[in-house]
Order: C-alpha cells, then sequence, then structure tokens
C-alpha cells in the first residue's frame, strides 16, 4: 500500500489533486489452474478458467470466461466472452508489465434508451492492451503506453426489416512519462501525459 500526499499524487492520475492511497496487488508465486461452473436462474451459466505461471524472471496470468442468461424478462438476455492476460518480466535493473484483454457482450436493452422501445439489443467489443516499465533507484522512472478500441452496435427493434442500425468505434490512445526523486526532505514528482480520443460513427461522423 503506497500513500503519497499532496500534488505528488498527479503520478497516480490526472484527478489526483490533494493525495492517494495506491493498493498494488501481488502475483502469485507458484504455478496455478483454476476451473469454476456456476449456474441459476432465468439460463444463468457462467465458465471460468484462471491460470499463472511462474518462471525466475517471469509471472504470467491468463483468464477465460463464458456467461449467459435468458433473461428475467423479455429482451434482457445476455452472451457474454472475456479473455484477459498480464505478464511482468524482471529484468536486472527494470520491470515491465504488459496486458491485453477482449471482452465481447451481446444483449438485450429493454427500455434502456427508450421507454417506448422494448425490443432495443445490443452489441458491444472492447479490445485493449497497455505496456508499462519501473526502472531507476534514485530518481525513479515510470513510462507506460496504452490502447483501448470499443465497437458498438445498437439496434432500437430486433427487426431485419429495420433499417437503421447505429455503429460507432471508439479509439483511445495515451501515454505518459513519470519521474519520482526521494530526498531526505521529501518525494518530488514530475509528470507528463498526452492522451487522444476518436470516434468514428454512421450517426454522429467523426469527431476528435
Amino acid at each position: 500500500i503506497e500513500i503519497l500526499s499532496g500534488p505528488a499524487a498527479r503520478v497516480l492520475g490526472a484527478n489526483a489533486f490533494a493525495g492517494a492511497i495506491n493498493i498494488v496487488t501481488s502475483a502469485k508465486q507458484t504455478d496455478n489452474l483454476s476451473l469454476s461452473a456456476s449456474t441459476g436462474q432465468y439460463g444463468f451459466s457462467k465458465l471460468n478458467a484462471t491460470g499463472t505461471m511462474v518462471t525466475e524472471k517471469s509471472n504470467n496470468f491468463l483468464s477465460l470466461a463464458k456467461s449467459k442468461s435468458g433473461g428475467y424478462t423479455d429482451f434482457t438476455e445476455f452472451d457474454r466472452y472475456n479473455l484477459f492476460y498480464h505478464g511482468e518480466l524482471q529484468t536486472e535493473n527494470t520491470t515491465f508489465s504488459y496486458q491485453v484483454g477482449y471482452d465481447y457482450k451481446d444483449f438485450g436493452a429493454n427500455s434502456f434508451y427508450s421507454s417506448k422501445y422494448r425490443e432495443q439489443y445490443e452489441t458491444t467489443k472492447t479490445t485493449f492492451a497497455a505496456v508499462k516499465a519501473n526502472t531507476g533507484n534514485k530518481v525513479k522512472i515510470t513510462p507506460s503506453i496504452y490502447w483501448r478500441r470499443l465497437n458498438d452496435h445498437y439496434s432500437m427493434v430486433i427487426d431485419t426489416s429495420y433499417t437503421f442500425h447505429a455503429y460507432n468505434l471508439t479509439d483511445i490512445f495515451g501515454a505518459n512519462l513519470n519521474f519520482t526523486m526521494k530526498t531526505p526532505i521529501g518525494k518530488t514528482a514530475l509528470g507528463f501525459d498526452y492522451r487522444t480520443e476518436n470516434i468514428y460513427s454512421n450517426n454522429r461522423g467523426f469527431e476528435i
């Protein structure tokens, strides 16, 4: 648990003005495999598998999941898939952390956007990836880059004759570089951040 007070907390996010508490979870130290299954009302079921592989200099975590439900009422059913990988590589002076993931969800959106239309339906696909490094002793340097893409397909009515469908694609890309230096009188932090968000839509056109 890392506690940062004052403006130095900026290295953990743009909105950390007065301070922040950073909780860093530890990775499993041994190889591990876990499988689980569950079921419930309204046709709900879920399968989940996670695994960890540890070597002398690396730690790898993989998770796969599938869930679905018939819905508690009309047009509330869903079908979902998840894939997530996280890895760490330790070199002599630097620790690299990287992750990649994919999420697919197909679901009924009964009255979600408008109570007039019950047969709303939506499909979302999310893909993301990130890489971060930690290096340095007296001066700690932490560069990172990340990317996230969301594909969204929305239909107000589940009907093959319905012609309007909303397609949206959102791309987010960012990079930041943080420096932290500890001295006898305290901690000094300096950070640089760049972020861009692009939206492509057959309804709104192109926005930045």
